[in-house]
């Protein structure tokens, strides 16, 4: 993705990149941002306020209204961006809390071949994943199952954990 406006009516330059969003030559990464969104947009002005939030405070960016069309496109798909990155980051979370819990009980009961501990550290992540995405949307399952399979295209789930939570969701 790349999409650039250019600075015109004392408004400053924006461009969308593939990991990062940069406003009058500030960076903003796609994993350091909560959302981004259009705010402002009145009917008869000839600018409008997109907003950047980020963990410490929203960040307003004045744009020129002529270009909003392509702007709303942009945004749309700096969102899906985010949202990706922030899964990614949950997945990782959870896979690391659990390889840590499965180290400390290798720790202590070393009759448990390694194998096994890592199965069980990598299903207790999986769960935990899932876990945080129905408790975080309260999606219906048709929803989590497009999610699902937005996971699957990008390699974040396997084959095998689409197909059992798709059947947990379907009620099979």
């Amino acid at each position: 993705m790349y999409y650039q406006f250019d600075s015109r009516l004392n408004m400053p330059a924006i461009m969308f990149d593939d990991d990062r969003i940069v406003v009058a030559g500030k960076e903003y990464y796609y994993t350091d941002l909560l959302d981004v969104e259009i705010t402002k947009a009145p009917l008869l002005s000839t600018y409008g306020i997109m907003e950047l939030r980020t963990p410490e405070k929203p960040v307003p960016v004045p744009f020129a209204k002529a270009d909003i069309h392509r702007l709303r496109t942009a945004v749309q798909e700096a969102r899906h961006l985010i949202q990706t990155y922030a899964q990614r980051k949950a997945e990782e979370d959870a896979r690391n809390s659990a390889e840590a819990a499965a180290d400390r009980s290798v720790n202590t009961d070393p009759v448990v071949p390694e194998d096994e501990h890592r199965e069980s550290a990598q299903k207790t992540a999986a769960e935990a994943f899932y876990s945080y995405g129905k408790q975080e949307t309260g999606m219906d399952p048709y929803e989590e199952m497009k999610k699902l399979k937005e996971l699957l295209d990008l390699d974040i789930i396997t084959q095998e954990e689409f197909a059992q939570k798709k059947k947990e969701l379907l009620g099979l």
